[in-house]
């Protein structure tokens, strides 16, 4: 199994959906205080700096290699593909097949980079790929090849053939792989596998087994019979005894789906129907990880507390179940009230995130984003005065943006709390239109002038690279006190209030100064004010220059802003 994590793909020219408003180390890490700290006093000359979330490995990986296991397959996962040494290391196991996660694949383009350097290394071993941006892709397949949709989207600026994995004319890279194209496909992926077993290796070989997409003699593509998968999500979870190389943190899914319908998101798209976890499966799964010493436990639905129900059974499940863990994930604040703060306290979370988006209730309208965004803040405020710390994201671009959204945004923003025992930050994401989601609907489309796909778009009232690059930094500077959200644990836990703060200040001055491409001689003033107070006393060094330390400015926030407002 290669199931890359998320930095693995900056070899192939990755590129982050967030805006670039982070400070980088020169190793590419980001300047969390805690990476600052560690670079300026620890003894070791290039002490190990934490890339947070960013390096987190997807549960695809670890729930497909104890799913092969579980039926009688010697499976082994690669997350490290930053090159190809450790891929090689799993080869020399002379495997069956490889099977290829795109858990973080968005376009077809990427898709053809990696496949072109994964034949270089495995030859002519047959190929599965599988996972959500291929199930997307056969439903693209399907809807977008009419001819009357293709001309509907023409008309906005969209080439469907140019988005599509299973083009007219695609790469060659991409043609002599099996694709599974089903809502989960673990069940799809045996019946291949075992075809490969008995001799079938041309696409031909396969065009029996339902769920795929092959490519034919005369290089057209075939989509096979759809054919529902079974799927138990309390039995089908990851036995971590299982795993191989256990990670740090445990990702744990806790439900399917998402009841929500944002016009941003397509995540409902792949799972139509939102499926509750039973929390006994969960309890069962957290039980096994903390039995093999690990403690620290990430949920990685995109909302565990669909409802403050919901919030409370889970908490008070791992309550009686007397786990001892440390748990975080994506929530709706606005389901945090004074009845279950505590209890989620307690259960161990220590650090949520929570998609606010807008802070203008017009905007959260066309966005189709249901909630109170001042119950959101409230929910943060309690959090945080629990001890638990919160990352708040917010959307700028999305149809019907303009500078007053965006201020009443900003306004919002600094309303967040910042004396709490836990604390709070944001997070800026340019809207990214996908072409699974309801905004790239040619009738919604028609009614904003929204043209282009991807992170290349434009509307009545924004492009994208203004979202990105003149108001993502409008945001940042509207937003006084309230950090920056660093990806890690950004601040050293032997820091009191007042010393995190006023880092942070100092931190927000570099980044402006950045921003606003200043000269090296005033960025060396603004680095230098950071670095002695974050430098132990006793050192009394002079200040290094910042080229030491920091990332150039090509990598630097700033590289590409604009200040047209």
């Amino acid at each position: 199994m290669l199931a890359p994590r998320y930095t693995s793909f900056d070899r192939f020219g990755g590129w982050s959906l967030e805006a670039p408003l982070t400070v980088q180390t020169k190793s590419g890490a980001p300047a969390s205080l805690t990476n600052l700290e560690a670079l300026f006093n620890s003894p070791l000359e290039h002490p190990s700096l934490s890339r947070g979330i960013g390096n987190a490995n997807p549960l695809a990986g670890y729930y497909l290699e104890s799913f092969l296991k579980r039926h009688g397959y010697a499976a082994h996962t690669v997350f490290d593909w930053e090159d190809d040494s450790a891929l090689e290391r799993a080869l020399a196991t002379d495997p069956l097949a490889v099977l290829f996660s795109t858990t973080f694949i968005t376009d077809p383009r990427t898709l053809a980079a990696c496949l072109d350097s994964l034949r270089h290394t495995i030859d002519d071993l047959p190929l599965l790929i599988g996972g959500p941006y291929v199930y997307k892709q056969a439903h693209a397949f399907a809807r977008d090849a009419g001819e009357s949709r293709r001309r509907a989207l023409a008309a906005h600026g969209v080439d469907t053939n140019e988005d599509l994995l299973f083009a007219e004319h695609p790469d060659q890279c991409i043609t002599d792989a099996i694709y599974v194209a089903a809502e989960y496909g673990e069940r799809t992926a045996l019946e291949v596998l075992a075809l490969i077993e008995r001799g079938g290796r041309r696409p031909a070989d396969f065009a029996e087994i339902p769920n795929l997409v092959l490519m034919t003699a005369d290089r057209g593509w075939h989509a096979t019979e759809r054919r529902p998968e079974t799927f138990d999500i309390d039995h089908d979870y990851v036995r971590w005894t299982e795993i191989d190389e256990l990670p740090t943190s445990i990702p744990v899914r806790t439900s399917v789906g998402c009841p929500y319908r944002c016009r941003f998101c397509d995540f409902h798209r792949l799972h139509p129907h939102s499926t509750l976890r039973s929390v006994d499966s969960i309890l069962a799964e957290l039980r096994e990880a903390t039995n093999l010493g690990r403690g620290f436990i990430s949920f990685v639905d995109d909302n565990i507390f669909p409802t403050a129900r919901r919030a409370s059974e889970l908490a008070r499940g791992i309550i009686d179940a007397e786990l001892d863990v440390i748990w975080g994930g994506f929530f709706r604040a606005d389901h945090v009230d004074e009845s279950n703060v505590q209890l989620i306290r307690e259960s161990g979370c220590r650090f949520g995130f929570c998609g606010i988006e807008s802070g203008d209730l017009d905007q959260l309208e066309r966005m189709g984003r249901e909630g109170d965004p001042q119950r959101a803040v409230a929910g943060v405020e309690l959090c945080t005065a629990a001890g638990i710390d919160m990352i708040a994201t917010f959307l700028v671009g999305f149809p019907g943006e303009t500078r007053s959204t965006l201020d009443n945004t900003v306004e919002l923003m600094n309303r967040l709390p910042i004396e709490n025992p836990g604390s709070a930050s944001f997070e800026i994401y340019p809207f990214y239109l996908s072409p699974s989601t309801a905004a790239d609907a040619p009738a919604f489309r028609r009614r904003f002038g929204l043209r282009g796909r991807h992170r290349d778009w434009s509307h009545n009232t924004m492009n994208a690279a203004e979202a990105a690059h003149t108001w993502a930094p409008y945001m940042f500077r509207g937003v006084e006190e309230v950090p920056y959200n660093y990806k890690t644990a950004d601040v050293p836990s032997w820091w009191d209030l007042d010393q995190r703060r006023e880092a942070f200040a100092r931190r927000r001055a570099l980044t402006l100064g950045f921003l606003d491409r200043v000269d090296d001689a005033e960025i060396q003033r603004l680095f230098a004010d950071l670095y002695r107070w974050i430098v132990e006393p006793s050192k009394n060094a002079d200040t290094p220059p910042w080229q030491n330390w920091l990332a150039d400015r090509t990598r630097q926030p700033g590289a590409h802003a604009r200040r047209d407002w």
